[in-house]
């Protein structure tokens, strides 16, 4: 497993889940420690840059990331 490359820069965790330390570890132990390609966040980052990535995209939200992404490309 991998650690993703994104999570030094991604502020998901303090400014989303601060409150919800045991949901943030468990959303960090599938995506930012295992499956971060499948990260939402990630995928619109890589393309786009972090700046690009709306606060409120959670990890899970990849149809919602490559909908950005298709959008952006029109």
């Amino acid at each position: 497993m991998s650690l993703c490359p994104m999570t030094a820069a991604c502020t998901f965790f303090t400014e989303q889940m601060a409150d919800m330390p045991g949901m943030a570890k468990l959303i960090q132990s599938q995506y930012c420690n295992a499956d971060f390609r499948n990260c939402a966040r990630f995928v619109l980052s890589s393309a786009r840059g972090m700046d690009a990535v709306p606060g409120t995209l959670f990890p899970g939200h990849l149809d919602k990331a490559k909908f950005i992404l298709a959008e952006g490309d029109r």
